[in-house]
């Protein structure tokens, strides 16, 4: 990873945008830089036993595992795209479940637990939270749209939404997205929202909610059934 350019983190960056667990990378350069490939041959090799301290993050490029439970078997199998290992990073505690290879010539990229927790430490730094009555409703990450300069740091910035409460992401649709051209193809917030909306948001939630945005009065119209 330390002898990789900056042509070649970016070559990485772009595939990682195609990898289910990886939508958004929280640091553009640094999952790029640190991520390690590795690769087991045959099926039936123990990545890690339960109880083992956690060292690693590990995404699935090639394959599939079992994950193994003691006393109840496996539990359930991870394929192409999907993460596993965060817990026991993010929680500083032994590993929760056995991974074993479920069939040969598993690939593999792995971040260690220093990279990672580097990694978690600079998505806080980067992340913006709005508050409503003590409780998060809108997180936001601050992203750099231009190289650095001289002094090492960024001028520019863009905000991308992580998480918030469907009303809340709604008005911050409508407040930066809807009037402005937006060309940025790895921020698909809006295209994501109007997709899924029907899942935390109902159309017959939706529209009273762009009332509120939008209010009018009903004596102005003339409504026909």
């Amino acid at each position: 990873p330390a002898e990789r350019t900056d042509e070649d983190l970016e070559i990485i960056y772009e595939e990682l945008l195609k990898i289910k667990a990886c939508p958004t990378c929280p640091i553009r350069e640094r999952p790029a830089g640190v991520l390690v490939f590795e690769s087991h041959p045959k099926a039936g090799t123990v990545l890690f036993n339960q109880g083992d301290e956690g060292k690693s993050w590990f995404i699935i490029l090639k394959g599939s595992v079992n994950v193994v439970i003691y006393g109840k078997g496996i539990v359930c199998s991870l394929h192409e795209g999907d993460d596993f290992g965060k817990l026991a990073l993010v929680n500083d505690a032994p590993r929760a479940a056995t991974i074993i290879m479920r069939e040969n010539n598993c690939h593999f990229l792995r971040v260690d637990k220093d990279d990672f927790n580097n990694i978690i430490r600079d998505v806080e730094a980067n992340t913006v939270r709005l508050k409503e009555h003590g409780q998060d409703v809108l997180l936001l990450q601050k992203i750099p749209t231009d190289g650095r300069g001289a002094d090492g740091t960024h001028s520019h910035y863009k905000y991308m939404v992580m998480a918030g409460t469907p009303q809340k992401m709604l008005e911050h649709l409508l407040e930066t997205r809807i009037d402005q051209r937006n060309d940025d193809a790895t921020d698909t917030f809006l295209e994501d929202f109007l997709l899924t909306h029907v899942i935390f948001m109902p159309s017959h939630q939706l529209c009273p909610e762009l009332m509120k945005q939008y209010p009018f009065r009903y004596s102005n119209y003339i409504c026909f059934f």
